[in-house]
């Protein structure tokens, strides 16, 4: 993958519905002495039957947490039929919305997450003045290895940053989510492609997946995200919102694609940090989408 010069053009219309805070101000908010970036964040994720990954991934979440001047995490999740409700109700440092079964009203599954994605995000928005960063992050495998130290040295570190207005992670060994990513190389639903073509997801998304090596710098991107991005709350506004169709279709599309090119669409810089880097398998390039 190269560094791109991006025409950023606009995908979504001005007059998508405001989103509004329907959820409790009296989160639990961790306050941290020994922090690294003097920052404000809401850490931000949706889960359903992940509790045999609980224990790594929420050690994880709470280490991001821990790096920063003050930390809200929000979870959401629905639909379980395993322990993760449980899991992490059970934690007094979450802030745990659970929607209960979304199956029937969202058969979807992009639909089912954006919805509880769009539920996270209406309390980042009213109170996106108080915060400086929203971290959006996969509490799943992709979070279940141990966390870099030097995770968002490269992008937080103010002499060392381009402008920018969302960064996303790199991966270990090939960079596999093409589903979220739009770029110079990728700017097709992969999704469309396999239906079209006949062809399983590893056929159509394989060729695309490459290793970035971790000192690529900067890649300019229209959307990506790879299990973890952050942004900055001050290019969100109202109009953002997570959707899990193409164009109220009944055709999937990652929930990441419409959000992050709202973004581009009206000037906003989108990047992978080359340096964030995630470990994860080598497996996770053959499946992941």
């Amino acid at each position: 993958m190269k560094k791109l010069n991006v025409q950023y053009v606009r995908t979504l219309p001005n007059e998508l519905p405001a989103v509004q805070s329907t959820t409790p101000s009296n989160f639990k908010i961790m306050a941290n002495t020994d922090f690294k970036f003097n920052k404000s964040v809401f850490i931000c994720g949706v889960v359903r039957n992940e509790a045999s990954s609980f224990e790594t991934v929420s050690k994880n979440v709470k280490k991001l947490a821990g790096w920063f001047k003050t930390a809200i995490i929000i979870i959401v999740e629905s639909d379980s039929d395993d322990k993760t409700l449980e899991l992490w109700s059970k934690d007094s440092q979450i802030n745990l919305i659970s929607l209960g079964n979304l199956r029937q009203r969202f058969p979807n599954k992009s639909e089912r997450i954006a919805f509880c994605r769009n539920k996270y995000l209406e309390t980042v928005l009213a109170r996106k003045k108080e915060i400086d960063l929203m971290i959006a992050v996969d509490l799943n495998d992709t979070l279940s290895e141990e966390l870099d130290d030097f995770l968002f040295e490269e992008c937080l570190l103010e002499t060392e940053y381009p402008k920018w207005d969302a960064v996303f992670s790199n991966q270990s060994y090939r960079y596999h989510d093409i589903g979220s990513l739009r770029d110079e190389n990728v700017n097709f639903d992969f999704t469309e492609v396999m239906h079209k073509e006949n062809k399983p997801k590893y056929e159509v998304i394989g060729k695309y997946q490459h290793h970035i090596p971790r000192n690529s710098g900067f890649l300019p991107v229209k959307s990506a995200f790879g299990g973890l991005g952050l942004y900055k709350a001050s290019s969100l506004d109202q109009n953002c919102r997570y959707l899990g169709r193409i164009n109220n279709s009944n055709k999937e599309i990652s929930e990441h694609v419409p959000f992050n090119l709202y973004l581009t669409g009206k000037g906003c810089k989108l990047f992978i940090d080359s340096s964030m880097v995630l470990m994860t398998p080598p497996s996770f390039s053959k499946y992941y989408v």
